[in-house]
C-alpha cells in the first residue's frame, strides 16, 4: 500500500490546459506519465471488452430462445 503521506490532493478538472497530454514530463514524472497512458489503454481495452462479452450473452440469450420456440413447436406436433 502506497504510504500516504506522500499523497498529493489533486483536483479533477475539464480544463485542456491541465491535461496529463500536454504536460511535458521530466525524469520520474515521465514514468508516472507513461503507466497514467498504459493505463488509459487498458481502460480501453476493458470497456471493449466488457461490450464484446454482453454481445455475445444478448446472442446466447437469443439463441437459447430460438431454440425453445423450436422445441416447443416441435413438440405440439
Amino acid at each position: 500500500m502506497a504510504d500516504e503521506g506522500c499523497m498529493e490532493d489533486v483536483d479533477e478538472t475539464t480544463d485542456p490546459s491541465m491535461d496529463s497530454a500536454n504536460v511535458v514530463p521530466e525524469g520520474n514524472e515521465e514514468v508516472v506519465f507513461k503507466l497514467h497512458e498504459e493505463i488509459d489503454n487498458l481502460n480501453l481495452v476493458l470497456d471493449h471488452l466488457e461490450r464484446k462479452n454482453g454481445d455475445i450473452y444478448s446472442r446466447i440469450e437469443q439463441l437459447l430462445k430460438s431454440f425453445q420456440q423450436i422445441k416447443d413447436i416441435s413438440e405440439e406436433q
